[in-house]
């Protein structure tokens, strides 16, 4: 390998893990099964179609330096070049539905200023763009969030229910 001829390392701290059964795979697999069969016969029983949308969120950094680099092994001393930008992140939350339908991403800009025009001008459409002093998805702009996408999807509601899952944050 290439590393290793040119004498390159990089040094990571590792975790041990817990090994997973050879068969977890297949077990997955049959419980995603099921869960999909008990589904689509309480919907038959009820009538009713249920649309499930699985929400997260995920904060992203321009200087994602963590102080490691490449550099050939036994180097005294190895710089590594930053952007000196401090914290500038936003959060992005991305939310899909039961049927594979991607629901508009919603971008949270760490900045005093607001939102960029660029971007918004450029993908109006297609997104939802806020900014805050954090760059984090607050309570209000998770409430315009809902009353923007999730609460105008297009749904007979006598006929269907929503249900949003989300995770701790």
């Amino acid at each position: 390998n290439f590393k290793k001829r040119a004498s390159i390392s990089l040094r990571v701290s590792t975790k041990i893990i817990q090994k997973l059964s050879d068969d977890y795979t297949l077990l997955l697999l049959e419980f995603i099964k099921n869960i999909q069969t008990k589904r689509q016969e309480y919907e038959e029983k009820q009538k009713i179609e249920f649309i499930f949308g699985n929400l997260d969120q995920v904060p992203f950094q321009f200087d994602m330096s963590t102080g490691k680099t490449y550099d050939f092994t036994g180097t005294k001393e190895v710089k590594v070049l930053k952007t000196n930008g401090f914290k500038q992140r936003f959060t992005v939350q991305l939310c899909i539905l039961n049927d594979g339908t991607f629901l508009p991403p919603l971008f949270v800009w760490k900045s005093r200023g607001g939102v960029p025009n660029c971007l918004k001008d450029m993908y109006k459409d297609q997104a939802i763009f806020c900014a805050n002093r954090a760059g984090w998805v607050t309570e209000p702009i998770f409430q315009e969030y809902l009353e923007k996408v999730w609460l105008n999807l297009n749904i007979d509601t006598k006929k269907q229910k929503l249900y949003l899952i989300l995770d701790k944050f």
